[in-house]
This record gives C-alpha cells, sequence and structure tokens, in this order.
C-alpha cells in the first residue's frame, strides 16, 4: 500500500526533475540502487552539513580553496598553520592579488554557487518531511514552470532555518494543490526578515480557519497590541492604520438543533443548543489573502487558555459549549477526531 505522503514526495520528485531543480536522488533512483530513502537521505545530510563545514574554514582563512590547473574544480587544503604564518600568507595574497584576480573570482563563484545549491537542496529535503507526513487531497496537476524557477531563484540564498521552513512549506502547498500559493506571496516572502517571520509565526497557534478571536487573555499570552499592529502593517492581517476587529457570525451546521465544531488546531470547541437558529457572534482579527496563504501552509500548537476563553464568551451567548483535543484527519475538509471532551 503507497500512502498519500510517499505518492506526495513521488510528485515532489517527478516535478523537480523535469525542471532540472536540485539534485538529490529521486524515489525511482532510490528504488534502483535498492537502498532506503530514509538511509539516503541521512547520507545526503552528511554530505552537506560536512561541505558546509569546508566552505566555512574557506571563508574564515582556517582552509584554502586552490584551483587545479586552472579548471573549475578545485582541491581543499587545511591550514594547520599558527597565525603568525597565516599572516604572513594573507599578506602575501594581498601583494599577488592582481595576478590571481581571475583565479579568486571563480573560486569565489564556486563556493557561492556550492552554498546556494545546499540551501536548495535543504529546502527540498525539508518539503519532502513536510510531505510524508501529509494525508490530505491533492491534484494531479504540476506546479507552472515559472513559478518553480521563481521558488528556485529567491530560496537559493536562504541559510536561515526558520525562513527556509517557509520555502519549503509553500513549495510543498504548491506541490500539493497547484496554484493555491500566488507569485505575490513569493515575493512577500523574498523580503522577509528572521524578526518578521517570527512574529507571523505567533499569531498561528490563534487561528481558526482567517479568524483570530479577540479575547481578554490574548496580551497575557503573546498577542499583544505591537504583535497585531506589526502584522497589519506587514499585511497579515486585514487594517489600516490600528489593529481592529470584525464581529463575525456562525451558524449551526445541524438543521435538527444547533451542533457546530470550531476547531482550533489541537483543540476543538463543541457548540450545542436546542435552537438550529441560534447564531455564535464573536469579535475577531481577520487574515489577510497573503496571510492566509502563508499561514494554512503550517502547523501551530494552540494555547489552552485561548480556546477556554473563547468557550466562555460563546457560553454567554446560550451555548452549552465543550472543549476536547482535536486530531485532523483531512485539514482541506476540516475533518477530525475529538477526544477528552469536557464541559466550560
Amino acid at each position: 500500500m503507497i500512502f498519500i505522503g510517499e505518492k506526495l514526495i513521488t510528485k515532489l520528485w517527478d516535478t523537480l526533475v523535469v525542471q532540472g531543480i536540485g539534485s538529490l536522488a529521486s524515489p525511482s533512483k532510490i528504488k534502483r540502487e535498492g537502498k532506503a530513502r530514509i538511509a539516503v537521505r541521512r547520507e545526503e545530510q552528511l554530505v552537506m552539513a560536512q561541505t558546509e563545514i569546508d566552505v566555512g574554514k574557506i571563508n574564515d582563512g582556517t582552509a584554502e580553496y586552490r584551483l587545479k590547473n586552472n579548471a573549475l574544480s578545485g582541491i581543499l587544503i587545511n591550514n594547520d598553520r599558527s597565525p603568525e604564518t597565516i599572516e604572513s600568507l594573507k599578506k602575501h595574497d594581498e601583494s599577488t592579488e592582481l595576478k590571481n584576480f581571475a583565479n579568486m573570482v571563480n573560486i569565489k563563484q564556486q563556493l557561492r554557487s556550492i552554498q546556494q545549491e545546499l540551501n536548495i537542496n535543504r529546502a527540498i529535503l525539508r518539503t519532502e518531511e513536510i510531505l510524508q507526513n501529509d494525508n490530505g487531497r491533492f491534484s494531479d496537476k504540476k506546479p507552472d514552470q515559472d513559478w518553480l524557477y521563481k521558488w528556485q531563484d529567491y530560496v537559493k540564498d536562504i541559510s536561515n532555518e526558520e525562513i527556509r521552513d517557509w520555502w519549503a512549506s509553500i513549495l510543498a502547498g504548491e506541490v500539493k494543490n497547484t496554484g493555491t500559493i500566488s507569485l505575490r506571496t513569493l515575493d512577500f516572502i523574498k523580503n522577509l526578515s528572521t524578526e518578521e517571520a517570527n512574529t507571523i509565526s505567533v499569531i498561528g497557534q490563534f487561528l481558526m480557519g482567517k479568524f483570530v478571536f479577540k479575547v481578554d487573555c490574548l496580551d497575557k499570552i503573546g498577542l499583544n497590541f505591537n504583535t497585531l499592529f506589526e502584522l497589519e502593517e506587514l499585511n497579515i492581517l486585514k487594517g489600516n492604520d490600528s489593529p481592529h476587529t470584525l464581529r463575525s457570525s456562525f451558524d449551526s451546521s445541524s438543521k435538527d438543533k444547533f451542533y457546530r465544531v470550531m476547531a482550533i488546531n489541537n483543540y476543538a470547541l463543541v457548540v450545542e443548543d436546542k435552537d438550529p437558529k441560534k447564531i455564535i457572534k464573536l469579535e475577531c482579527y481577520v487574515l489577510s489573502k497573503i496571510g492566509a496563504e502563508l499561514l494554512k501552509l503550517r502547523n501551530y500548537e494552540s494555547n489552552k487558555i485561548y480556546i477556554n476563553e473563547i468557550g466562555k464568551k460563546i457560553k454567554e451567548q446560550g451555548f452549552t459549549v465543550y472543549i476536547g483535543d482535536w486530531v485532523y484527519i483531512n485539514k482541506e475538509t476540516s475533518e477530525g477526531r475529538i477526544s477528552n471532551q469536557a464541559t466550560i
């Protein structure tokens, strides 16, 4: 039996191989060589880790990368010498800089290209990890060529792990359901700093779909006014000059009585009432289109204090409310399973 995650990984590699992106082993190659995928991936991780160490040694002067026969292939030579000797060599290098300028340019270009390939392949490996654990529906359509080339062009200079995880999530989402991640969102991520990425991640634990509900405890558990204001400035939340809320209404999913499950990451509220026509009304902050595209791609753990506060607000409107642990069966269709229910 082939699981959905494996099918998605195969689709990922079929897509990348056609476009010439990435240099790691595809599932078909792994199968031909008779190796387990996890073993091959472990070998690749070790190779990339050692390569990054070697590049670091060259950049800090503890190793040299010399061109071999003036060709673009080179060899790494460790400099196990005293600081005085290294300093002397540096001065000698300065005196011959113009003479060897072409070689130095070639070396720098090679080192940069190596680091860029490492960045791309690390992002692809992370994408594979994300898809491996996915059990949702996916389309057979493959991502657009221009989209993939733009993704590669943007991710090649990203060494920061937090930002690279965003890029991996974006590629995973686009491979799964092509056309869901716009080029505008790619451009947005391209200009994102680590601090901004961390700020955006904060809001993930408070999301139900595209809503963040306004409750009194938000400030105490990490989503204060300044964070909300910054998210609005980043165009993650809808708004203009200051964080503002909208009033949203939620009706019943049953015709016989009021019944609604409100899932927020790993928790869910079950709301019930005898009257099927009753409406839940809550103040909330709303994600922008870019915010919705970005944040739906990643999984977050919710704060139980926050969920309880929402439940209390709903209870004040005359509903019976339960809280429980939630596990998604299919996130695209919002199907899931609730357990350990308790009354609020």
